[in-house]
């Protein structure tokens, strides 16, 4: 839900999203291909016992898909 304050209380404006979803999905199509091979990349240094911190992000996103399933992991997510 996204709410607009308004002189005392707020509104509820159905339907739109806010502007860090639309920034968001700009951000995931924004250099796409580039992101999906660093997150590649990176999930192949990953290692079976390994323990990973994983932030957010739209690259992160790409490290997260790219690990294996399967693995004897520890993942931590912000």
């Amino acid at each position: 839900m996204v709410c607009t304050r308004s002189s005392g209380g707020a509104l509820l404006r159905i339907g739109v999203q806010s502007p860090t979803e639309d920034a968001m999905e700009i951000k995931r199509q924004l250099h796409a291909a580039e992101k999906a091979r660093i997150g590649r990349a990176a999930a192949a240094l990953i290692a079976p016992g390994d323990s990973v911190l994983l932030d957010s992000g739209t690259t992160t996103l790409q490290v997260a898909r790219h690990i294996r399933t399967g693995e004897s992991l520890v993942v931590v997510t912000k």
